[in-house]
């Protein structure tokens, strides 16, 4: 067999099959040719144009539709010929605004026509019938030659053409295959390397990112990337559709790798805690990669909606604490006594080397800590992002960030947003501390402390004031420190700023005067009557009164201190003045209320017996009640009251006199009664001695002796001169005087009830009261002088001159009074040594030792609290 010739044009195949590949993996659409009809050829018949041409209906409109406009379709379905002609299209396209009457009037044409078609192809058959049958002859004929040699079998006489077919197809591909396939993967290599020779730039560039991506180096990722978009940009001449669609690839990659890094610096943006410096570079890089975000603003969006996030979060967090710890401390034991401890530890670290350490764990520190833990945390959110913040905000504004590529979208956002931004988070800051703090201003009504959430259960004043500084504190450094931003928004911005501080410095002065008050009605359980042990030379004369008002004052001037420190201007130019005059009144009544509630606790005391005292009776501690009322009134409440009026540059003159009449009204209220108590037992020994001793004082005789009635008094005043002396030495002649003058209206009213005197009687009196009176003397006041004066005058207005009784007489008058004279001598001399203790001392020594005393005139009356008494 002779060798096929089995090349073929492929350029040829492709025209002639209007294909554009030889081996298609779709379907292609094919333009048909079109006659001048537009009619594809073959589909309809050479008279299709001239069939068109005549107006079927007869309506004149056919004429005007333009058929190479239409689909193959609509053109079959419009053709009087076509197998698809389709009446409805027919109408619609070629009669499209024919009416009803129009068509009805065209059947009869229609009619007609077909009529006329039918004859006209009778006529044809008839005519031309012998030629018909003559062609199917000859047809038929012709094909009976050709298929009278074929069989199946044979494949009709092509089964050998096949198999030569294939044997040479199996040879051609064993021989020219692997030559094929090897000239193609040649020209696809060298194609590659010569798009790879020039674009080796862009072909490296995605490892080149990465691997300074993953190195952390996004400056050189970003220059690299810079470099291979002006390479892309500018394309090498005479590239073809491959080497085009081969960058394309390789660019996306690219574009891939820098959309990760820019969602990585976009992430950056969008985390706390970066440096400021970073965060200005991270833009910078964002802007140079000209991504679709803005950079500045995703910054700005995602910080101010972390930082009002976290700010809530943390108040929720810190203040369910707070929660725990007041509720930990509500479940102890919260008794006055357990109170009072607290108090007591507090108060008496005051000026130790371990004070503030002291006072910082006094009763409730726990939930002080959580209040103080609360706002740090509070101001350590704001302060750690909002500076940062400010400063990108304050860059952008000044036209540092912007972009630079033309085709950059501009954004509509404003400067004053981000400022609107800045201040909205001072404003969450404001309002979280106010709403934990309950904050109001100094002109709203009070509200009981009870109800805030940040007050322990228990406390006492010294801790409040304590951690009310440390959190008043806390709140000026981080209001000093946005304000120090200078973020603008006019006066609204600086007012709601000072207005937290203000606000705060009101409720805290408020809760630490509330709490001095209560501290001062349990301020009484700090007297336990101790006293330092004494020597020869050290008495409890002037320890006594001391040791428990040095507590006092330490405890008024402590609080006084702190409130001062609160109340006075710590923000602005008022920095340095003192408080204003609504804190200045507050801290005053609180000043005041408490030493009246400490006076009120004091002459409560003063009557109750306190466990473990050393002081058990009521006495000496009345003693020393009145002692320290004494001081109180003449040293230490005119110090404090003259320092709070040099501290708050005002005057308290009516304050002053109104306390120092409480006090002395104290003071003579619980002497009155001390004397009154001792005063009984002796008035009662007098009575008992002039009236009820069965003494017949018209008939007895000279006395030879003092009665024993009269030592009995007079050794009863040594036991009180002995206790007043040991409890409080310088009430020891008002004590004495009163009792002096005590027992002389005794003696007075008593011998006004004798009816008649003897000379006997009369001297035994004189004697008697002339003792008294020089045992006495030097306790007798002027008052007790006259009082003993109208005893002798009574005694002498009563006397009789009787007949001799027992030897004596008016006639040796003088010589009865010499006797009583040195009876009373003897009497004086034989008692020196019990009666030493009332010896008149040099006046010079008794000038140095003795105090001076209020007088106590006036009766007995209902004893007054100082609460009472400030009230009337």
């Amino acid at each position: 067999m002779a060798p096929l010739n089995l090349e073929a044009d492929e350029a040829a195949l492709l025209k002639a099959y209007h294909i554009h590949s030889l081996e298609p993996q779709q379907w292609e659409d094919i333009d048909h040719e079109l006659d001048e009809n537009g009619i594809v050829a073959g589909v309809a018949s050479p008279t299709v144009g001239r069939d068109y041409d005549d107006d079927v209906l007869g309506l004149g409109r056919g004429n005007n539709v333009d058929l190479s406009k239409m689909d193959l379709e609509t053109r079959a379905s419009i053709i009087l010929t076509s197998k698809s002609f389709d009446p409805k299209s027919y109408l619609m396209h070629v009669y499209p605004s024919a009416s009803y009457v129009d068509l009805a009037s065209a059947i009869p044409r229609l009619q007609a026509s077909i009529d006329s078609r039918s004859e006209a192809i009778r006529i044809l058959v008839e005519e031309n019938f012998d030629r018909f049958v003559a062609v199917k002859s000859s047809t038929t004929a012709i094909g009976q030659n050709i298929t009278s040699g074929f069989s199946p079998k044979t494949e009709y006489r092509t089964a050998e053409l096949t198999t030569a077919l294939k044997q040479a197809s199996t040879k051609a591909n064993q021989v020219f295959l692997p030559v094929l396939e090897a000239s193609a993967s040649a020209t696809k290599l060298r194609s590659t390397l010569a798009v790879f020779s020039r674009s080796k730039y862009l072909f490296n560039l995605p490892s080149v990112l990465n691997e300074a991506i993953e190195a952390g180096k996004f400056d050189h990722a970003i220059r690299s990337y810079k470099k291979g978009r002006a390479v892309r940009e500018r394309p090498p001449p005479n590239m073809g559709v491959t080497e085009a669609r081969i960058l394309d690839k390789v660019w996306s990659g690219v574009e891939k790798v820098i959309t990760d890094l820019r969602e990585r610096l976009l992430s950056r943006l969008r985390e706390g805690g970066v440096p400021v410096d970073e965060v200005e570079k991270t833009i910078e890089m964002l802007l140079e990669l000209d991504g679709p975000e803005d950079p500045v603003w995703t910054y700005f969006d995602a910080q101010h909606q972390r930082m009002a996030d976290r700010l809530r979060a943390v108040y929720e967090r810190m203040s369910e604490r707070v929660k725990l710890a007041r509720d930990k401390a509500a479940a102890e034991d919260s008794g006055e006594t357990v109170q009072a401890a607290g108090l007591k530890a507090c108060v008496y670290a005051l000026h130790g080397k371990h004070a503030e350490a002291i006072i910082a764990k006094g009763s409730g520190w726990e939930v002080w800590e959580a209040n103080l833990s609360l706002v740090k945390q509070l101001s350590e959110v704001l302060m750690s992002s909002l500076p940062a913040f400010w400063k990108i905000a304050r860059g952008w504004t000044e036209g540092r960030f912007k972009r630079t590529s033309p085709n950059a979208p501009t954004t509509r956002r404003s400067p004053a947003q981000i400022r609107t931004m800045s201040l909205e988070l001072t404003r969450i800051y404001v309002s979280l501390i106010s709403e934990h703090f309950t904050l109001s201003d100094a002109l709203a009504s009070p509200q009981p402390s009870t109800t805030f959430i940040f007050l322990p259960p228990v406390t006492n004043s010294l801790t409040s004031a304590h951690y009310l500084e440390k959190l008043l504190g806390e709140l000026n450094d981080c209001v000093g420190d946005v304000m120090g931003l200078e973020m603008g928004g006019g006066i609204e911005a600086g007012e709601g700023l000072k207005g937290l501080v203000e606000t705060a410095r009101w409720r805290y002065v408020d809760v630490l005067c509330e709490g001095w008050h209560k501290d001062s009605n349990l301020f009484h359980h700090l007297e336990t009557w101790s006293m330092p042990p004494s020597d020869s030379t050290t008495t409890l004369v002037t320890a006594s009164p001391t040791t428990y008002l040095d507590r006092v004052r330490q405890f008024q001037q402590h609080n006084t201190a702190t409130c001062f420190k609160l109340a006075s201007p710590s923000v602005g130019p008022e920095k340095t003045k003192i408080p204003p005059p609504q804190y200045v009144n507050r801290i005053k009544t609180a000043f005041l209320d408490s030493l009246y509630s400490i006076l009120d606790g004091l002459v409560r005391f003063a009557s109750e017996e306190v466990e473990g005292a050393e002081v058990k009776d009521s006495d000496s501690r009345i003693l020393l009640t009145v002692s320290n009322l004494h001081h109180l009134d003449k040293d230490l409440i005119p110090k404090m009251m003259s320092q709070l009026e040099k501290a708050f540059n005002t005057k308290l003159e009516e304050d002053r006199a109104t306390l120092a009449a409480v006090v002395q009204e104290l003071d003579k209220t619980l002497f009155d009664d001390f004397v009154k108590s001792k005063a009984v037992v002796l008035t009662a020994i007098i009575r008992r001695g002039i009236l009820q001793s069965a003494m017949d004082w018209a008939a007895t005789g000279r006395p030879t002796e003092v009665r024993p009635y009269m030592y009995e008094a007079l050794m009863y005043l040594v036991q009180i001169h002995s206790q007043v002396t040991l409890m409080a030495r310088p009430l020891l002649e008002r004590t004495l005087s009163s009792l002096v003058m005590s027992i002389a209206a005794e003696a007075l009213s008593c011998f006004k009830q004798v009816t008649k005197f003897g000379m006997g009687g009369m001297l035994a009196a004189t004697l008697e009261i002339e003792f008294f009176h020089q045992t006495m003397l030097q306790y007798v006041s002027p008052e007790a002088a006259s009082t003993l004066g109208e005893i002798y005058t009574t005694i002498s207005q009563v006397y009789q001159k009787a007949p001799p009784v027992g030897g004596v007489g008016a006639a040796n008058l003088q010589t009865e009074l010499d006797a009583v004279k040195k009876t009373l001598h003897d009497g004086r001399k034989g008692t020196s040594v019990e009666f030493l203790c009332f010896k008149q001392k040099k006046d010079k020594e008794k000038g140095k030792e003795k105090e001076k005393e209020r007088p106590d005139k006036g009766k007995e009356r209902e004893r007054p609290t100082p609460s009472k008494r400030r009230d009337a």
